[in-house]
């Protein structure tokens, strides 16, 4: 916790000073040390929540080389782990990690393919609205009103896959009350 913190102290500075313009990228990826990647993609993330607009991109243009740092967490044993990757691409934009993060919707653990649902519902566009409506079966233990209020949340552009979902019989009754629901 001690390093951490000091590090934190160290790079604060400098990342407030590419927010402002004042200090190049390069300046802060020259100072991150082998092995505090991760350390310095998490403190990223919490400037995430404070900034909206071009900072977010300047956050991601700061993250970007240490992503794939992140997206090898995707392959580890532990599905806490693999979760918090999830939400940590998604949030950066995971361009060139794509296919990994569409592939965790089918993660043999619910918890990080409902992370993973949810994270991929939440872009502008929904542009995974079809793989996750594709998948809507792994979630049918969860929340019926919380799945639905995911679905409508993705916009019109699911409304045929959603209507396609309720009017086939062979699915199962609790998938297909999610699509009404999410319809309604």
């Amino acid at each position: 916790l001690v390093v951490r913190t000091r590090l934190e102290q160290r790079w604060e500075p400098l990342v407030l000073g590419v927010l402002t313009g004042e200090t190049p990228v390069a300046e802060v990826q020259r100072v991150i040390a082998s092995g505090d990647e991760l350390f310095f993609v998490a403190y990223l993330l919490r400037f995430m929540d404070r900034f909206s607009g071009m900072e977010i991109g300047v956050l991601r243009d700061l993250a970007r080389p240490y992503l794939p740092r992140v997206a090898a967490q995707l392959r580890s044993g532990r599905a806490e782990v693999r979760a918090r990757a999830l939400q940590t691409l998604v949030r950066f934009g995971f361009e060139g990690a794509e296919s990994d993060v569409v592939a965790a919707l089918d993660d043999e653990s619910p918890t990080v393919a409902m992370v993973t649902a949810r994270a991929l519902a939440s872009g502008e566009p929904p542009q995974f609205a079809g793989e996750i409506l594709r998948r809507i079966h792994r979630f049918r233990h969860w929340n019926p009103l919380y799945l639905a209020s995911l679905f409508s949340g993705m916009g019109s552009a699911v409304i045929p896959e959603l209507r396609r979902i309720y009017a086939d019989a062979e699915l199962e009754p609790v998938v297909r009350r999610v699509a009404a629901d999410a319809l309604h």
